[in-house]
């Protein structure tokens, strides 16, 4: 299993990073959107962690341009951010994720999500 976890923040990359390892998952780590993207360009993944407030390229457009990449229709998205108002979850929504995790990440949040995707 592989995955994609785009963040900025050194203490989410690790706890991402560090939980999805554990559950034998090969990952990658980009720092923003638009590098996160490039990558997504060339390789496919089972499952796509985004931060939302990222510098370059916000994790919102980063779901916009990767749903329209054919090899990422369906791919699980998964957004992690702080804004917890209904309007930021109703875009993201809209723009195409599957899972929505509040900062700060926890352990429970990420295997409750990867649970739901049936991804662990």
């Amino acid at each position: 299993k592989k995955a994609l976890v785009a963040e900025d923040t050194v203490f989410f990359k690790e706890v991402i990073s560090k939980f999805l390892r554990e559950h034998d998952f090969e990952v990658e780590v980009r720092s923003n959107g638009e590098l996160a993207y490039r990558l997504l360009q060339i390789e496919q993944f089972d499952v796509l962690f985004v931060d939302w407030l990222m510098p370059v390229m916000d994790g919102l457009d980063f779901v916009k341009k990767a749903r329209k990449l054919d090899h990422c229709k369906d791919t699980p998205i998964i957004m992690v951010t702080s804004l917890k108002d209904v309007e930021s979850v109703q875009k993201a929504i809209h723009a195409g994720i599957q899972g929505y995790i509040l900062k700060p990440v926890t352990a429970d949040s990420l295997e409750g999500q990867l649970k739901k995707l049936k991804l662990i």
